[in-house]
């Protein structure tokens, strides 16, 4: 590697090309952001931001201030006050105040810890990302953990010091350092025990501590590790190699600079690079071909249409952002044809339709492939998705996303999210349906469990995808409010929101998995179901709630749940509208009800000799277990429910396509019973309860749903 400039001094006061070359390697990308988070990881390998910086001659000027603190060793002192004068300059909106040592972001942090946290990270990372660079040329067997030796240390980084590993462990995937905000802890390398005994390994450490791979709830990450620092900093840049390749996409004046400090030439662009070494392996045009300046290889696929190209780069980040592991991707021009480049993956293996099923990233995997409507999710001979050698699931390829078919031909991207059915139909698409019935079948509620990451997208971060793929900005406006419309149609058939508002509904719901999650018929409610939630409701509220319980599920004989207008109607009317806003009226009109509910309260609570908290709690406990056990009953599809009314409901709540219903409202199944009757797509979670006991019903001879208020799309039947 050439010689660094004598300037080039690190935050060590120690000449390193490779930190400096590191940072470098990010300018050719600065990526607008609105918050810390919207790139992700590794992506901050590539690219520069600060958070809240969204003009591009802002984030310029910028990342031009941290390349000359990284480059000339600057002082957090010296570099305050350039960040200060350009913020001023720019009229940078998230700050606020004149005086360089008062401004405050929106955010409510000053300058001095918003100057401290970017100088500190930029320097922290770029360092650990050149310190790996040599660690790597060096070829170090054994890597070596070094606390920074803090006054205040956190103490799961205080246990790591002097772990001694082999430089390829899984350990460091996610724990080279730094791990968290204002972290200096390091890595050393070693030709052997000895020598990391001399520099501070601990003598029989061979393998990371048990647990050390556990997920922290709180923060996603492995205990230990904060929020987002998961990652290998340098892992995914390339350093030097990836600084030749970004260098041609830099401004002349700026490329010429790096090429001038670091010694370097002025590299080919990257296509023009790539030379071929191998023939095609899929159904469209492409081939192997290895990178001449760094010997890389890279996969390389020609569309007919550029933009399928691109969707299949923007396809691969998303899946990433989701949490599954996918090749680097480059967008460029290769043999006169604009084309997609993956980064060759040494070690994969086809999986089997079980393996994929059973695989803990599927869930994940379904999500993505309904955002990005990719019907050949798993390819059709089941060539689009493989394991590596740690068994991680690797998203391959994703070329027929978004408004492409898998062989070039188009499709609409819409809004609709027909695919929960289309993927699981067999006749329609029997490779993905083995796969998705398999697991979801077994487990009614896995389906949903890749919800999380979906919820986490933040729209930024999905017009970044769309941007960076190299897409018109009028095209990736467009593919990211549609993206967006079938993001919230997935948070709303997970019932995500409706579960949310009562407390500790969903750790109920999901403790009951337990009990089963394979598909249930009507009749199996009775039989054990019934005395498992009793049991629970007794250990969890006292000996009184499993009696109530059992009234409130369904006794004809009670008198508290044969109408919603009785006492125990009110209560539960109340309920609704504190949890779910709901509007209690009559049902034949908006007339004044409020003292009917406080007369049926208060005589329910004497009835019951309970407190109307107590009785709230019963009430969420049982709409937690109703979500569970109707779950197994319908899936998460909407129920197609209908309703029959006097003249008076039906006047005073339907209007025009839509229903409005009361805080809660009896609907069932069937076609109705008298009246005028609507029907309506009411979701699961917008049901209290039903009365369903085995093959015994509360007034006719069919399921009674008790439907929460709120208004619901509807047609009239009679």
């Amino acid at each position: 590697m050439p010689s660094a400039a004598p300037e080039l001094v690190a935050v060590f006061r120690k000449p390193f090309a490779e930190q400096v070359a590191f940072f470098r390697g990010k300018l050719g990308t600065l990526v607008p952001t609105a918050k810390w988070d919207d790139l992700w990881k590794s992506q901050h390998d590539r690219a520069f931001m600060v958070a809240g910086a969204a003009k591009a001659d802002l984030l310029a000027d910028l990342a031009a201030a941290v390349d000359k603190a990284i480059h000339d060793g600057e002082t957090i002192q010296q570099f305050r006050a350039r960040f200060h004068e350009i913020i001023q300059r720019h009229g940078w909106a998230g700050f606020t105040g004149d005086d360089r040592t008062t401004p405050t972001d929106k955010g409510g942090k000053g300058l001095a810890w918003r100057t401290r946290i970017i100088y500190q990270t930029n320097l922290a990372t770029s360092y650990a990302a050149g310190r790996l660079a040599q660690l790597k040329e060096a070829g170090f067997p054994l890597w070596v953990y070094r606390h920074s030796g803090s006054e205040h240390p956190r103490l799961q980084h205080l246990a790591w010091d002097g772990l001694t590993l082999p430089a390829d462990h899984p350990f460091w995937q996610t724990h080279y350092p730094p791990s968290g905000w204002g972290c200096r802890c390091r890595v050393v390398g070693a030709d052997g025990p000895k020598s990391a005994a001399r520099l501070g390994g601990k003598p029989g450490y061979t393998e990371p501590p048990a647990g050390w791979d556990e997920i922290d709830p709180k923060t996603g990450e492995m205990v230990g590790i904060d929020k987002g620092w998961g990652y290998m900093p340098g892992a995914a840049s390339g350093l030097v190699r990836e600084i030749e390749r970004k260098m041609a996409s830099l401004p002349a004046p700026l490329a010429q600079a790096v090429s001038r400090d670091l010694g370097l030439e002025a590299p080919k662009p990257f296509g023009d690079r790539l030379r071929r070494i191998g023939e095609q392996t899929g159904s469209v045009p492409g081939g192997l071909y290895e990178d001449s300046a760094t010997g890389d290889r890279w996969y390389v696929k020609f569309y007919s249409d550029p933009d399928q190209a691109r969707s299949e780069a923007a396809a691969l980040s998303l899946y990433r952002r989701l949490g599954l592991t996918t090749p680097d991707v480059e967008i460029a021009t290769v043999d006169g044809r604009v084309a997609i480049a993956s980064r060759w993956m040494e070690g994969l293996k086809r999986a089997t339709a079980e393996e994929l099923a059973a695989h803990p990233d599927l869930p994940r995997l379904w999500q993505g492939a309904i955002l990005t409507k990719e019907w050949d999710v798993v390819g059709r001979e089941l060539d689009n998705v493989f394991l590596d050698a740690r068994g991680r699931l690797v998203k391959l390829d994703a070329g027929g996303a978004f408004r492409f078919r898998a062989q070039g031909g188009a499709k609409e991207y819409d809004r609709s999210i027909d695919e929960v059915k289309s993927l699981r139909d067999p006749q329609r698409n029997p490779a993905a349906a083995k796969v998705f019935n398999a697991r979801f079948v077994a487990d009614v509620f896995s389906e949903a469990d890749g919800i999380e990451a979906v919820k986490s997208l933040k729209r930024a971060q999905v017009s970044n995808v769309f941007e960076q793929a190299g897409f018109p900005a009028d095209e990736a406006k467009r593919l990211t409010a549609t993206l967006w419309a079938r993001r919230a149609a997935l948070i709303d058939r997970y019932g995500e929101a409706d579960l949310d508002r009562v407390p500790g509904a969903r750790a109920l719901r999901d403790r009951m998995r337990a009990w089963g999650t394979t598909p249930l018929r009507g009749g199996d409610v009775e039989g054990d179901l019934l005395p498992r939630f009793e049991r629970l409701l007794a250990d969890e509220l006292g000996s009184w709630a499993p009696e109530s319980a059992r009234i409130m599920i369904g006794s004809r004989s009670s008198g508290w749940v044969t109408s919603a207008n009785t006492p125990a109607g009110a209560v539960m009317k109340q309920w609704a509208a504190d949890r779910f806003g709901a509007k209690i009226t009559y049902h034949g009109g908006t007339s004044d009800i409020a003292d009917a509910v406080s007369a049926g309260i208060s005589r329910t609570l004497r009835a019951s000799g309970r407190s109307l908290e107590d009785l709230d709690r019963l009430l969420d406990a049982e709409y937690a277990f109703h979500q569970y056990y109707l779950r197994r009953l319908h899936g998460w599809d909407d129920l197609t429910l209908r309703r029959g009314m006097d003249p008076a409901e039906y006047e005073a709540h339907y209007r025009r396509g839509r229903f409005e219903a009361n805080a809660l409202s009896s609907w069932s199944t069937g076609a109705g019973f008298f009246g005028r009757r609507v029907q309506a797509t009411i979701p699961v979670g917008r049901v209290l309860k039903t009365y369903h006991q085995g093959k015994k019903y509360l007034m006719v001879s069919e399921q009674e749903y008790i439907v929460i208020g709120g208004g619901y799309a509807a047609k009239t039947l009679r």
